[in-house]
C-alpha cells in the first residue's frame, strides 16, 4: 500500500494543501476564477502580473499555482492525440455533472 496524507486542518486530504486553496485566494484577495483564467492563459499580461504579485505573498499557493499551470501546458501540447477510452467517457461526464451540480448548489446557499 502507499503512503498515506495525513489531513491537516482545512485540507481534503489532496496533496500541497489543495484543499485550502479556495481559502488561501480568499485570503489574498483572489476569485478563484481569475486563478483559474491566469492558469489557463487567459488574463492580459497586466492582469497577469498583477494576480502573480497577490499569489506571491504565499509561496506554498504561488508554487502550487505554477505547478498548475506547467501541467495544463504539458496537456495542451498532447493535442488531439489523447482520446478518452469509450468506456469511461459516461462516468467521467457523470462526475463532471455532478460536481457542476453542486457547485451550483453551494452558489445558491
Amino acid at each position: 500500500m502507499g503512503k498515506h496524507h495525513k489531513p491537516t486542518p482545512n485540507d481534503d486530504g489532496a496533496p500541497d494543501g489543495f484543499g485550502d486553496m479556495h481559502a488561501r485566494l480568499s485570503r489574498l484577495g483572489v476569485e478563484p476564477d481569475l486563478a483559474l483564467a491566469l492558469i489557463e492563459g487567459d488574463l492580459g499580461e497586466l492582469e497577469s502580473q498583477r494576480v502573480r504579485a497577490m499569489l506571491m505573498q504565499d509561496e506554498k499557493l504561488a508554487g502550487l499555482m505554477g505547478r498548475m499551470a506547467q501541467d495544463r501546458a504539458a496537456l495542451t501540447s498532447l493535442g488531439a492525440e489523447v482520446r478518452v477510452p469509450r468506456d469511461m467517457r459516461r462516468p467521467i461526464a457523470a462526475r463532471i455533472e455532478r460536481e457542476s451540480l453542486l457547485g451550483m448548489e453551494m452558489a445558491a446557499e
